[in-house]
């Protein structure tokens, strides 16, 4: 389990080091603000009243509603006082422990979401009374235009203001945890953050500029004229410089962590939160041949490692000798057609990175990917967060059709029908999250395709080495790698085609981050991918993975490895066929694919028994989030590579869920 207490909230820039012990804090000055904003309100407001109630003796609506927003604002303002005297409030993001945020008994997502509640109302019941206040004091009968913008604002503002905070409140304080494991929350919840930016930037200008349309027509002298004006064009400016300096993140940034953060520090937040003990099989972790990696990996150090593995990697792609590991691995289990070379590989910090590298460097912006569904839900995360490009699922009638020549038809149609540029095509062999493989005949389908369309065709093995037997599939389609396909035979360009393994799933070590990817007939592309530097791996890596690839033992190890998946799959398969839960039959991949909502026809349906084996503290994969159809509700994807005592025990709790 990570340490969240050691992870910065935020990348800090660079040179900049997270501080966590003593870190320099704003809230003492956003505090003062605060008490400063009481200090002028409560007068102000206090005095503006007694003149309109006991002077005047002609109080307005616009002074009442007026009053009511200050009642607001007070609130809001002392609120912010107490949240900026919580950690995580005041220093910079980096220098904030995650844990600050993940930690489910500081309810900081609930307070941050009654902040989100109580903001816009502020906001909307203050500019409601400016735009009575114009009606009262700037609009004579002959003003009919300034009539129709200052009360037609005034209805627009109410119905768009209440739509958006009733939004706010059913996507996102359903839940008195926050915690949605859909993340549909989150995402909703970020889009109509989004829309109220939106809404509040432009009601801010609108706001302050019909003062200056109805100047034109008021009985005033130009002197006056100007200097009211003026007043109310320093407002807009001002607003203006708000709006733009407010994060200081460019516009990718904002757009990921509107997106994407959210949905991290949910994912996170529920997998700590309830059951503190819960049992997670949503994550594909495999380790079923842990204690023998372990070993292996403590030999390789103390043989091993050396002074010079302090010291930059030699080559930009990768360190020499776990290169000539990895070629040496590819040609003994992958059987590649051409035989790879140290040159053809280069190094990242696992198959995201590699992903990531390679479409930096085949895609633009905007650019698409076809990819066969259902495909790993981390597919957006990773495509979009640095790269933009759009993942384009293809999908087939059945889901059981996916690995079948019915793909080839599929792809074809989402090309010609795609609405960006189509650069490439990705699969991933074993497929995640259906846990087979394709057939050789598919394969060499997609590089035809690929080729007749001038695209790359990227192979994701990851789960390349996961094969087992099954009772379920005898006579099983066998795995076969991109690397093995007669490329030239085919007619067919080796330019465009790239595979990617990891060490990740095969042999159980997601947080060792080493991944490599093989093109063979693209230096060019090759180059590209190693001087991206975020891709540099660490040379402890290196040295364990060279010492594993090349390791007498590793037969041993693929074996085992094999033997022990094909007895926690029929662990779990067996609780399937005894509720009666149909499920895709597997011979590969750490995980199986389970209708466990057969008969649900909503999303709803697929949610509540997700949120029922998490009540019972066991977190798994809802389909949805694999891009299924919208016929194909109720699936789940389900991970079997825990230790046996600990999967027996979550299908306990599994079946505990079912029963009640």
């Amino acid at each position: 389990m990570v340490d969240l207490s050691e992870i910065p909230a935020g990348t800090p820039p660079p040179g900049v080091v997270p501080n966590f012990v003593n870190p320099e804090s704003r809230a003492p000055a956003l505090v003062a603000i605060c008490i400063l904003m009481i200090v002028l309100t409560v007068p102000s407001v206090a005095t503006r009243f007694f003149v309109r109630l006991r002077i005047s003796k002609n109080p307005g609506l616009d002074d009442w509603i007026g009053l009511l927003g200050a009642v607001f604002t007070l609130a809001f303002t002392i609120y912010a006082i107490v949240v900026f005297s919580l950690p995580g409030n005041g220093p910079h993001i980096w220098n904030v422990p995650l844990s600050v945020y993940m930690d489910p008994n500081s309810k900081y997502f609930l307070r941050m979401l009654f902040t989100q509640i109580l903001y816009p109302v502020c906001a909307y019941i203050i500019k409601l009374s400016l735009l009575i206040f114009y009606a009262r004091v700037f609009v004579t009968p002959g003003l009919s235009k300034a009539k129709l913008f200052i009360y037609g604002g005034a209805v627009v503002m109410t119905l768009v203001y209440t739509v958006l905070i009733v939004l706010t409140i059913a996507f996102c304080a359903r839940n008195p945890s926050l915690i949605d494991p859909n993340g549909s929350c989150y995402a909703k919840g970020g889009q109509v953050n989004w829309a109220l930016s939106g809404v509040n930037i432009f009601s801010d200008f609108y706001t302050l500029a019909i003062p200056l349309f109805v100047l034109s027509g008021l009985q005033m002298s130009m002197k006056k004229k100007w200097a009211v004006g003026g007043i109310f064009l320093i407002g807009i400016f001002m607003n203006h410089e708000g709006k733009e300096e407010c994060s200081g993140l460019s516009k990718r940034g904002e757009s990921n962590v509107a997106t994407f953060l959210p949905n991290v520090k949910g994912i996170v937040a529920e997998r700590d939160s309830q059951f503190r003990d819960n049992i997670d099989l949503s994550t594909s972790d495999n380790c079923l041949i842990r204690p023998e990696i372990m070993e292996l990996c403590r030999a390789s150090f103390e043989s091993t490692l050396s002074e010079k593995h302090f010291s930059y990697a030699q080559g930009i792609t990768g360190d020499p000798d776990c290169l000539e590991a990895f070629a040496t691995f590819f040609n003994t289990y992958f059987n590649p057609c051409i035989p790879v070379k140290s040159s053809h590989c280069i190094t990242a910090t696992g198959a995201a990175s590699c992903m990531d590298a390679l479409l930096f460097n085949i895609c633009d912006p905007g650019d698409g990917i076809l990819l066969p569904a259902p495909y790993w839900k981390g597919i957006d995360f990773t495509f979009k967060l640095r790269c933009s490009v759009t993942p384009i699922a293809v999908h087939v009638a059945d889901i059981s059709s996916t690995l079948t020549d019915a793909l080839l038809i599929a792809l074809e149609n989402a090309f010609t029908s795609a609405t960006c540029p189509v650069k490439g095509v990705m699969l991933c062999n074993p497929h995640n999250p259906l846990g087979q493989c394709y057939p050789k005949s598919v394969l060499e389908g997609c590089v035809r395709f690929c080729h007749m369309h001038k695209i790359h065709l990227i192979s994701d093995e990851i789960y390349a080495m996961t094969s087992f037997p099954s009772e379920d599939l005898p006579s099983p389609v066998p795995f076969t790698s991109m690397l093995s396909i007669d490329v030239g035979s085919l007619s067919c360009d080796l330019l465009l085609i790239h595979t990617i393994w990891s060490t990740s799933k095969d042999f159980g070590q997601n947080g060792v981050r080493m991944g490599c990817t093989v093109t063979q007939a693209n230096q060019e592309l090759a180059m590209a991918h190693g001087l991206s530097a975020i891709n540099l791996t660490s040379s402890l890596s290196a040295v364990f993975v060279t010492t594993l690839l090349t390791s007498q033992k590793l037969p041993f190890l693929l074996e085992l490895n094999s033997q022990r998946l094909a007895i926690a799959y029929k662990l779990l398969t067996s609780f399937f066929k005894r509720n009666n839960i149909p499920y895709i039959p597997c011979n590969a991949g750490l995980y199986v694919f389970a209708k466990v909502a057969p008969n649900s026809e909503t999303w709803e349906g697929e949610a509540t028994i997700i949120q029922k084996f998490k009540d019972e503290g066991v977190l798994v994969a809802a389909g949805r989030g694999y891009h299924v159809p919208d016929s194909e509700k109720g699936w789940a994807r389900i991970g079997f590579t825990l230790e046996t005592g600990r999967l027996e025990e979550a299908i306990k709790r599994m079946q505990r869920a079912l029963d009640n």
